[in-house]
């Protein structure tokens, strides 16, 4: 694959990513600790409601693959450059991201999953389990997969501004993204904001233009690319 289709590769996987985190974001709306008892066997006793819960693990899952899809396309243009320890980290704090926002959207989807898919011997939901297995749920993705995410958006964003694939003031808006979800995360807005960030960045990077030149490196092997951040 050439480096303009790796790049463009990054810009449509970013704007999945964006659809795909706030359809999940809107979709994900279970009762937790918050709710009565009575309440949540209501709402559990809907079917549609337990349909939409099963949509937003599988739009989960989307948000998932469209994240390593961004990072497998974008992480090898900083290694050209000889950035494998960025890379590296990179990767490691998108999969922590990935495995607590799976281990999430699981919470979320558990109590659906007791009647629905008969993981339980009963028709009809604990409530008390369902609220405080939310909760957990809320924990992670609200808590501790925000501070992972910050963490891979900010060396995704310098990978990003090192090999050129994105414009500085994209990869220092990111910047500022990934400050506010170490800071605030648990606040919902700095999703938006990521969300927002996501979207204009991969619709910058798939249609917008790209000077590209390569020079071979003798000693690593490999080509190197340059592109431009006009």
């Amino acid at each position: 694959m050439s480096i303009t289709s790796q790049v463009r590769v990054v810009g449509a996987c970013l704007v999945g990513f964006a659809v795909a985190f706030f359809a999940n974001m809107v979709l994900t709306d279970v009762p937790d600790i918050g709710a009565t008892n009575a309440a949540a066997v209501d709402f559990y006793a809907v079917a549609a409601n337990r349909t939409q819960a099963v949509v937003a693990f599988y739009v989960l899952i989307a948000v998932v693959i469209c994240l390593i899809a961004v990072l497998a396309s974008l992480l090898p243009l900083a290694r050209a450059r000889g950035r494998d320890g960025l890379a590296s980290a990179a990767w490691v704090s998108g999969g922590a991201f990935i495995g607590l926002y799976l281990a999430g959207g699981a919470a979320f989807f558990l109590p659906t999953a007791t009647v629905t898919l008969g993981f339980g011997d009963s028709a009809t939901i604990d409530p008390i389990f369902a609220r405080t297995i939310s909760t957990w749920g809320d924990a992670l993705f609200l808590i501790a997969a925000p501070v992972a995410l910050g963490a891979c958006l900010a060396l995704s964003c310098r990978a990003a501004h090192i090999s050129g694939a994105m414009p500085r003031w994209i990869v220092y808006a990111g910047y500022a993204v990934a400050v506010s979800l170490l800071l605030a995360g648990w606040t919902w807005f700095p999703f938006l904001l990521m969300v927002i960030w996501a979207l204009i960045a991969g619709l910058r990077t798939l249609l917008g233009p790209h000077g590209i030149s390569t020079a071979h490196s003798g000693d690593a092997g490999i080509d190197r690319a340059v592109i431009s951040s006009a």
